[in-house]
């Protein structure tokens, strides 16, 4: 539904159509295998191979949006092995022990199921997996009128005894961002509004985490996960 008011209510008619299936056309068919989505906004490229997004063309702004340098892609699932090796600084939280040697083990095996046109954008659909995560299912969604980009997780995850970590990766293309979000009463500024000692590694957040530099911002709403860590992974550096 479209240009609903923000406050108040919109009527719409139900009216009968025809049920006949339309037939398909060149459009739809060669959909079903490309690898690049487009809006009026984006133009994105999916890596199937690792189940994420390789580009991200912000089409207003002419700019790439994802740090191709990086050694993770944008939406990409991160296992995380190592921290129960004991001693060391994520078990005592101690200064005094010893960085833990994490492994990180990167989404692969990965590929494409299927590419669809639908009344609102595009919708691609991507599984692969990674350690004692045998499958993950992903969703992206890319809308004709809106400047967002959806991706929906679904994940089969073993039971495991050792420590392990998950993440989803988001690698902008910001060497120095400003980065904000959102907590319960107000919104922080994790470089200047911490007191000394406060923690640096995990963030509670409400609903989004937004960066921004030299005039481009964007923001991530984490639906579902409230905790978020800014420039890599926990690695125990306090």
């Amino acid at each position: 539904a479209q240009n609903v008011p923000a406050v108040g209510y919109k009527v719409f008619r139900l009216r009968a159509q025809s049920t006949q299936k339309p037939a398909a056309t060149i459009a739809d068919t060669e959909a079903s295998t490309t690898l690049t989505l487009e809006s009026p906004y984006y133009r994105v490229t999916l890596d199937p191979s690792t189940g994420s997004v390789k580009n991200i063309y912000d089409k207003q702004l002419h700019r790439e949006l994802v740090n191709q340098q990086s050694p993770y892609r944008f939406g990409q699932y991160l296992y995380v092995s190592g921290g129960d090796k004991t001693p060391n600084a994520i078990l005592q939280y101690s200064s005094v022990y010893p960085k833990p040697h994490l492994q990180v083990h990167a989404a692969q095996n990965g590929r494409l199921l299927s590419v669809q046109r639908t009344p609102y954008g595009q919708v691609a659909r991507m599984e692969s997996n990674d350690t004692n995560t045998p499958a993950i299912m992903t969703e992206v969604r890319l809308f004709n009128r809106k400047k967002e980009i959806e991706l929906i997780e679904n994940i089969d995850k073993k039971k495991v005894d050792t420590k392990e970590a998950v993440y989803f990766a988001f690698p902008f293309s910001m060497r120095q961002p400003q980065f904000q979000y959102e907590i319960q009463t107000g919104v922080v500024d994790p470089s200047k509004d911490m007191y000394a000692g406060a923690g640096h590694e995990w963030f509670s957040v409400q609903h989004w985490i937004a960066l921004q530099q030299d005039g481009v911002s964007a923001a991530v709403f984490p639906l579902g996960v409230p905790l978020a860590t800014l420039g890599d992974i926990i690695r125990g550096e306090g």
